[in-house]
């Protein structure tokens, strides 16, 4: 890892764990600064006409708030860990739901956060090129709550230490001459719609997990994935932090030519045979 540093940030995030089986305890805090967060909370309600009235809509028909969270960054050893990407979207308790948390979401000059509770992660992105930058981080999620109520203990002083860069990633001989890569994982949220006297949804539920894995490499690579590939992430003292095996479906080779040089694409979809089983684990 190189000295790249990370100083200014648009806000944070704290993330807390409420409930669920993954490796995070409860009530610990994750902080995360981000580059970009677009928080929504939509009415969702409707305008009807009614038959007393002479033009135009009258009368408003109230629906349930559905909030949700999308957040862009990059990958940091201070907060990016297996642990989180387990409690995230790999663990499940005995009603396959993945952990609960609250989140809380400052954004820089706005007068006070927002936070959210019973809030669930619904997909998450890897992205990382060899010729040189920080490992990207997309995620997203929705709550059953903008309107929280979670105390959180953490003061928001966002870590300005080093990231994870492009020297920090090898593929444990299951891949060489790799360029870039982009890793999808995809878990299905759903709102809870039950009636409940409340413009909010009664909960979260969670469905089963998919995704996808591009990957370019060198037409001249002899290592290339077909039905797993290991990413493994160090960081800057060279310490293994985080080990990624993900189990592959090879859908769509296609080469790409550029001047003097062929590339090739692979694109997999991620699976797993057996029944309720997780296509991916970090480690």
């Amino acid at each position: 890892m190189s000295t790249n540093v990370i100083k200014g940030y648009r806000g944070y995030m704290y993330l807390k764990k409420i409930d669920g089986d993954g490796p995070l305890l409860d009530n610990e805090e994750v902080l995360i600064p981000y580059m970009e967060a677009a928080p929504e909370a939509p009415y969702n309600d409707t305008y009807m006409p009614v038959v007393n009235k002479a033009t135009g809509p009258s009368i408003i028909v109230r629906g349930k708030i559905t909030p949700s969270i999308s957040v862009r960054t990059i990958a940091k050893p201070s907060w990016f860990t297996a642990d989180l990407i387990n409690s995230m979207l790999l663990t499940r308790d005995a009603n396959f739901d993945t952990d609960v948390f609250a989140a809380k979401l400052v954004e820089l000059g706005e007068s006070a956060p927002t936070v959210y509770d019973t809030f669930r992660v619904g997909g998450l992105s890897l992205s990382h090129n060899a010729a040189g930058g920080p490992l990207g981080v997309e995620f997203s999620g929705i709550a059953a709550t903008s309107a929280g109520v979670t105390v959180f203990t953490g003061t928001g002083e966002a870590d300005a230490g080093l990231a994870y860069d492009a020297a920090a990633v090898d593929y444990n001989s299951t891949a060489e001459l790799v360029r870039a890569w982009r890793l999808n994982l995809m878990c299905p949220q759903s709102y809870d719609m039950f009636s409940n006297r409340s413009r909010y949804p009664s909960g979260v539920s969670t469905g089963q997990i998919s995704g996808t894995l591009e990957l370019e490499f060198s037409s001249k690579a002899a290592v290339v994935p077909t039905s797993t590939m290991t990413i493994r992430i160090y960081d800057s003292s060279d310490v293994l932090q985080i080990t990624l095996t993900v189990n592959l479906n090879l859908d769509v080779p296609r080469r790409i030519r550029s001047v003097g040089l062929g590339n090739k694409i692979h694109a997999y979809t991620l699976i797993n045979s057996s029944t309720g089983a997780i296509p991916v684990t970090a480690a």
